[in-house]
């Protein structure tokens, strides 16, 4: 979770000032607009201060902050870009202190080893008067950053360097690298490469170096985390915690990717084997429940293969033609897999378009569902290199063949029964169901009512299950506990009939 930091400046004599603090070594744009022929003998001056910014991490990995500002700094050297003549260096009070400037806008850059740059913008007002005064007061960041990871080509790709901004409290810095490239390379179940860590004298070199060489065309990551296990806990030697913003975070650790040069091996020969899914139920069979209900995916997984440094996965829809889903790196370890989320394939593929970018639906409430009918996605993978690719894995076939069930049975409560008697029930079930099916009277019976009405409403994202509930009008009504059957006739999207031997439901005759 990376944050943009920015500090806010004062300005004296009616002036509109507005500050943001840069990184080490980032470039900053010349912005001076001088205005011709007016008052001269203007100074541009401020004072320069230290703060830092205190993280503190919540329990949901939430993170807030709080700015401390610190002391005056000497020796900060300030300049305008653009204006040659301005460089000056604060006093041992922080101030400094630019003159002879004319009329207009100026951009003030701060430097000084071991901090972030500092950055004021202001203005002087219209035709000022001779020695007027902008004030440009500046604080510098004193968090550190991390200047540069790379794969250090000078050691024969075995090393990856991190370069700090300033000199670091080592006990604080707990690196773990991972891989996550071709999988003949020994690493564990998790992915982790055992690695040993130094540091230079100045403690701001952090070198890595794994007990086997790098691999090349290949992804790794450096995971960073402090003594508390969290990101924020890295500290420099003044005990301010790091400056996260640029990278990004898994958890509680800051993630530093880095990738080796292209590799030389030839093309895979072996297609990826044992190309299996499984939903995030872990089942292999899937209905509309596996989607909208278990987190929305389903994983696919396969063998690796011999001189991949990549994975190309390509699906189809209803026979139609294959296209790339994903071309990357996959998960770690002795296999590979990645998740699919099937509600979003439209976005990605182009014959995906079927109806407006959107899946075939239930028109009548809206529910979205790819598998309506005969419908199924086909998925296959094949291994890549800088050099080609393999043969293709098996084709995995996911489609709808799951039976819907009924889940429950209740009378409508007195507040939602529209006659307030015992003539009404509701009937649940575990899919969003066919319309014409769920609506037919003949499909439901009860002993001793007729059955004058059903009315499907299917439901987007349903509570236990529950993603279609019936609600049946009877006659003459219950006030005694009842049984409502469902025929194999109720069908689902997908064209699936209710499971027999979950088709029914107990409920309560309305009591009134």
């Amino acid at each position: 979770m990376a944050k943009k930091l920015s500090v806010l400046f004062s300005v004296i004599l009616l002036l509109a000032v507005s500050v943001s603090l840069f990184g080490c070594g980032q470039g900053i744009k010349s912005e001076v607009s001088i205005v011709p022929g007016a008052a001269k003998g203007l100074t541009i001056q401020g004072t320069v201060k230290t703060g830092a910014y205190a993280y503190t991490m919540s329990s949901y990995s939430y993170v807030s902050y709080s700015f401390l500002q610190k002391d005056a700094i000497a020796g900060a050297k300030v300049s305008i870009p653009g204006l040659a003549s301005s460089a000056v260096v604060t006093d041992a009070n922080g101030f400094y202190s630019i003159k002879n400037v004319s009329p207009g806008s100026y951009t003030v850059i701060v430097t000084r080893e071991g901090f972030q740059d500092g950055v004021a913008k202001g203005a002087f007002p219209e035709n000022p008067s001779e020695n007027t005064v902008l004030t440009l007061d500046v604080l510098l960041v004193d968090n550190p950053k991390i200047v540069s990871a790379t794969i250090d080509a000078n050691s024969a790709l075995n090393s990856a360097v991190i370069v700090f901004s300033e000199p670091m409290d080592i006990t604080t810095v707990i690196p773990t690298l991972y891989y996550a490239g071709m999988s003949s390379y020994g690493v564990s179940s998790k992915g982790v490469v055992e690695a040993e860590k130094s540091w230079d004298t100045a403690n701001k070199i952090l070198t890595i170096k794994p007990k086997n060489n790098f691999l090349s065309g290949s992804l790794y990551g450096i995971f960073l985390s402090g003594p508390a296990g969290d990101y924020l806990s890295i500290k420099d030697m003044s005990g301010n915690s790091l400056d996260y913003s640029g990278y990004s975070t898994s958890g509680n650790s800051l993630m530093v990717n880095l990738i080796t040069t292209v590799a030389t091996a030839p093309a895979p020969s072996a297609a990826p084997a044992n190309f299996q899914f499984k939903t995030a139920n872990g089942t292999t069979e899937i209905d509309y429940s596996d989607i909208y209900y278990y987190n929305n995916y389903v994983t696919l997984s396969w063998n690796p293969v011999d001189q991949a440094t990549s994975y190309k996965l390509y699906c189809r829809y209803n026979n139609g033609p294959f296209q790339l889903y994903s071309d990357s790196s996959y998960s770690l370890g002795a296999y590979k897999e990645m998740n699919i989320k099937i509600d979003n394939l439209d976005s990605s593929l182009a014959d995906f378009t079927r109806t407006g970018y959107s899946y075939p639906e239930d028109k009548g409430y809206g529910i979205v569902w790819p598998f309506v009918g005969s419908n199924a996605i086909d998925f296959k993978v094949v291994a890549a290199n800088s050099n080609g690719e393999s043969p293709a894995s098996n084709i995995i076939t996911i489609k709808d063949t799951k039976k819907p069930q009924v889940h429950s049975a209740s009378y409508i409560p007195y507040n939602y029964a529209p006659t307030y008697s015992s003539k009404e029930a509701y009937v649940f079930f575990t899919e969003p169901l066919d319309k014409n099916s769920a609506e037919t009277i003949g499909n439901y019976s009860i002993s001793g009512q007729t059955i004058s009405k059903a009315q499907l409403t299917n439901i987007y994202s349903g509570s236990s299950y529950r993603f279609a509930q019936v609600a049946l009008t009877m006659f003459p009504g219950t006030t005694t506990i009842a049984t409502v059957e469902v025929s194999s006739n109720v069908k689902d999207l997908s064209g699936n009939g209710i499971e027999l031997k979950y088709n029914s439901g107990l409920f309560y005759g309305y009591p009134y």
